[in-house]
């Protein structure tokens, strides 16, 4: 005995019950990859967190590309002197976030270098190694990692302040921006 001729058969690749297998494979992967991004996008836009509570998100392995000690023990001094420094020669504000989010609102002077574009491909910005470089990106993890992957090709006086809102928070300026990278 065969299966019913139903108009629910196998000429739509559908099992009997009008979902095939495959199918729930996909979907169940979508929610998966939609779970991690919404954690992601959740750690790196949570500007509130403490830097021990963020570092949380990278794992607590020792290989981890993530380590939060570089963000400025005393945070809101950091962003001041950045503020009050970044025009000085040898001192540069690095902004690491995305292009959309650098054309939205970005620290005034800063350089733009994207983690995702540049940065984690080992694209590094041609600056001065032994500059001293403030990072930031909207909540502090992308800018850690950032002074991560810097660290390991020679750079030597990295800050992580943050996020903007934390520049804005200190009395720095913000502009909007033009698509690309600056510098």
């Amino acid at each position: 005995m065969g299966r019913p001729e139903s108009g629910v058969g196998n000429a739509s690749g559908l099992e009997p019950n009008g979902i095939g297998e495959q199918q729930v494979r996909n979907v169940y992967a979508r929610l998966v990859i939609g779970m991690v991004l919404a954690v992601g996008t959740a750690a790196c836009s949570n500007s509130d967190a403490s830097p021990a509570a963020e570092s949380s998100v990278a794992g607590d392995s020792a290989d981890s590309l993530v380590d939060m000690s570089p963000v400025a023990a005393d945070l809101g001094g950091a962003v001041s002197e950045a503020i009050s420094r970044q025009s000085e020669e040898n001192v540069v504000v690095l902004d690491v976030r995305t292009d959309e989010e650098w054309n939205e609102s970005h620290a005034k002077d800063a350089v733009h270098w994207g983690l995702e574009e540049h940065i984690s491909q080992g694209e590094l910005p041609e600056l001065d190694k032994d500059a001293e470089i403030y990072v930031y990106c909207q909540g502090g993890v992308r800018a850690a990692e950032a002074i991560k992957i810097m660290q390991d090709a020679g750079f030597t006086n990295l800050t992580n302040i943050r996020g903007l809102e934390d520049w804005v928070a200190g009395g720095g300026e913000t502009v909007a921006g033009v698509d690309g990278d600056s510098q």
